[in-house]
């Protein structure tokens, strides 16, 4: 009776611990399944904070006016840019606002024209590049503040 007694103790013991590995694995499973899931989200979102240039690259003790030809733009997110033709063999690229911000503050993205005129106020690139983030742009007059 008492062999009998412990044969059943050690199966009761078996199955808890069968039955606490299976919990486990179904957590496991579960956690596996969520990091694979937000694994690619992490790679993307940090790919793409260390791809976007900071406003610190820009000289603001510096600022440019400049008025030119628009050779080509861009009205998208993170932020819109344009190629401004300030004299003959001389291109700057003009970063801009996100183009939600630029819509909300009255650059609508048909008042940007390959041919059109601009004019804007900008800081430099600090590294020499022909580049520029504006602070605000004029287009036919209508001045539109981007920071």
């Amino acid at each position: 009776m008492a062999e009998a007694a412990g044969a059943l103790g050690g199966l009761h013991q078996l199955r808890i611990f069968i039955q606490a590995r299976v919990i486990f694995m179904r957590k496991t499973k579960h956690m596996n399944i969520v990091v694979a899931a937000l694994l690619p989200a992490l790679v993307v979102f940090t790919a793409a904070g260390l791809l976007h240039h900071g406003w610190s690259n820009y000289d603001q003790d510096s600022p440019m006016n400049l008025t030119g030809t628009i050779l080509e733009f861009t009205y998208e997110n993170p932020h819109g840019m344009l190629e401004l033709e300030v004299e003959e063999d001389s291109v700057w690229t003009v970063v801009l606002a996100p183009a939600l911000r630029m819509q909300q503050r009255g650059l609508e993205e048909s008042m940007l024209e390959v041919g059109g005129a601009a004019e804007v106020l900008a800081y430099p690139h600090k590294q020499g590049k022909i580049e520029m983030r504006a602070e605000w742009i004029s287009i036919d007059g209508d001045t539109t503040q981007l920071r």
